[in-house]
This record gives C-alpha cells, structure tokens and sequence, in this order.
C-alpha cells in the first residue's frame, strides 16, 4: 500500500545511512534529507551526472561518484568537501563504498578494475585487475567486512556471446576472493549481499529458459531458493537492513518479496523505477521512479 510521497526531486539512486537518520538521493544533484523530520540537511552539485552515493558507518560523510568517474566526499554536517578525485580520462564504473574503519573506500570500474582508496585523499592504496573484464556491481554487508563483485566478461572478437558473468566474494581487507560464484547463468544483471554478510541475492537470465530468475544463494555458492519473474529491462535487487525482505525493481514495476521464500509482500506497477531503499523502522520502502520517490509501507496490516 502506498504510504504517500517522500518530497525529493527527480531521483535515480538512494543510499540510507547505517544509522538509518538520513536518506542521499542522487539526481542532478545530491541531496541529504533527515528521515523522521524530512527537513532537507544539504544540497550539493559537486559534478555534472552524479550517479552513485554512500554513507560512511558513522553516517557522517558522504561519497558520491559520477558516471565519469570522479568523486567527492563531504561532511553532511559541516556540509564541506573533504576530498576530490578527478580521473584522467573516463572511468565508468560502479558505486562507491565506504570501508570498515571509514578511512578507506572501495570502488571499481567498467575498465575491469577493483580499488582501494584513503577516504583523506582518495589515493589508490590497492588494486586488482580483471582484465578484459566489466565489474559491474558493487556490495558490501552491514559491518563492511564481506563484500560482492559482479563480473562481466567482455565479448571477444571471434565470438558471439561473453563468456557467463560470475560474482565473486572477498573478506575485508580485500587481497583475494574467498569464492567464485558462477551459477549456472548466462548473464548476471544485479546482485547484492546481505546485511549479515551470508547470502547473496541475484537476478539473472539463461538464454535456454528465456525468463529471469532470482536467486537466493550462500556466500559459498549453495542455492537456497529460486523464482522465475517476467521482468522487464534494467532490474536491481535491495535488502532491507534487517535481512527479511528484498526489493526488486525492473523498468514496469517494483516487488517487496521475503527473502527466505521469495513469495511477494507487495507487487506495484510503475513505470521506469531506478532504485529502492528501505527505513526498517518505519517498515517503509522508498521506490524512486521518475520525478518523485514514492513512499510503500510493509507493515503486516497494510499489504
């Protein structure tokens, strides 16, 4: 049931801080909206095309990245940037994340590369190549000490199709993956890891069954359980912050389903929605979609 409008401008992508006091919506600029209250804390433009936001664990900075490549932190309450990284040439890639200790973050690109940076500065303190390779997904857990990458292997000249994506996880802090998940899956299209840091949620798609999938597996490649959905288009999947609920958008419409059967919560038609974000306490799902970001309760009562 929709709970109403969360009052934000044309939104593409959320984040909601650790603390769950404030939600980031990434437009053409960022804004940073207090949750209970709704009064907005900031407004900045930092970059032309911002596409990607995250909260530190002390929920008192903000890293956000551009499509180019380049990204900014900035304290949300002294409302100052911190630090700036403008790349040499474009660097398309992933969403950004803050580390464990906040003094480092973790983001990688579609050139195929995995980084490690000091949140002071934003130099590259670490780095691993996957070469020929997109990394299209970035996820870390709750405490940031697990974290899943989405791997999409570039179509070679001599073939038709690339090889199968995989997704692989690795412990913090990052040296090597501790598994590779391949699944059986022609194509990964979204894939995120839980706030325990145990499963992994996917949607992907075989060219054999022609329908997506979501998948619900363990960090060690073990399925749990699966469901066929007609999704169209771009999808993501979500998890709430307490790992009961999962949110699935796809460009007609959005899903909340349980995370351990897959049966559905809430199904909502839309056109184009681009990102979901979860407040546990309220039970509240925010759904950005267009100009607006809608506001769904997932109390028992209203669904």
């Amino acid at each position: 049931m929709s709970a109403g409008a969360f009052k934000l401008p044309t939104t593409f992508e959320m984040a909601v801080s650790p603390d769950q006091a404030y939600v980031a919506a990434v437009g053409q600029s960022v804004i940073v909206t207090e949750v209970n209250s709704r009064k907005r804390l900031g407004k900045w433009h930092p970059f032309s095309h911002p596409s990607h936001a995250s909260f530190s664990r002390s929920s008192s900075l903000v890293a956000v990245k551009s499509t180019s490549g380049e990204i900014v932190v900035f304290g949300i309450h002294e409302q100052n940037i911190r630090a700036r990284h403008r790349p040499k040439d474009n660097d398309e890639g992933t969403a950004i994340y803050f580390a464990p200790n906040d003094q480092s973050l973790v983001d990688a690109s579609w050139s195929g590369h995995i980084r490690v940076r000091r949140t002071v500065d934003l130099q590259v303190t670490a780095e691993f190549v996957f070469s020929d390779e997109m990394i299209t997904a970035v996820s870390s857990n709750r405490s940031r000490d697990t974290w899943l990458f989405l791997h999409q292997p570039k179509t070679a000249d001599d073939e038709n199709f690339a090889s199968p994506s995989y997704l692989t996880v690795w412990n913090w802090p990052l040296v090597k993956p501790l598994h590779r998940i391949t699944f059986g899956l022609d194509s990964i299209d979204a894939a995120a890891i839980s706030p325990c840091g145990e499963r992994i949620a996917l949607v992907g798609y075989s060219r054999r069954k022609k329908i997506a999938e979501l998948c619900v597996t363990t960090v060690d490649s073990r399925e749990l359980v699966t469901r066929e959905m007609a999704l169209k288009g771009s999808c993501g999947v979500r998890w709430a912050g307490d790992g009961k609920l999962l949110g699935v958008f796809h460009s007609k419409g959005t899903f909340a389903l349980d995370s351990t059967s897959l049966d559905t919560r809430l199904s909502c038609e839309m056109q184009y929605p681009s990102d979901i974000a979860f407040i546990d306490a309220d039970h509240t799902m925010l759904v950005a979609a267009g100009n607006s970001v809608q506001m769904f309760s997932l109390r028992s009562e209203d669904v």
